[in-house]
Formats: structure tokens, C-alpha cells, sequence
């Protein structure tokens, strides 16, 4: 259980960047969306 607790932390941290990467990700997805339709 310890050692999982240490991945969870872990996890937490890297997940918070892989949020902001999926999120600029989507912006960049509804860009170039936008400028297809144009």
C-alpha cells in the first residue's frame, strides 16, 4: 500500500501536466477546425 500511495502522489503531479497538455492539445484540435472550415 506504501509503495502505491508513492505512485499515487506521483501520478497526481504528472497528471496536472498532462492536463494542461490534453488541454492544449484540444485548443490547437479546434483551431485548425476553424481554420478548415474558413
Amino acid at each position: 500500500a506504501g509503495v502505491q500511495l508513492h505512485e499515487l502522489n506521483v501520478q497526481q503531479h504528472v497528471q496536472r501536466r498532462i492536463n494542461i497538455g490534453m488541454a492544449l492539445a484540444m485548443v490547437v484540435v479546434v483551431v485548425l477546425a476553424l481554420l478548415a472550415l474558413d
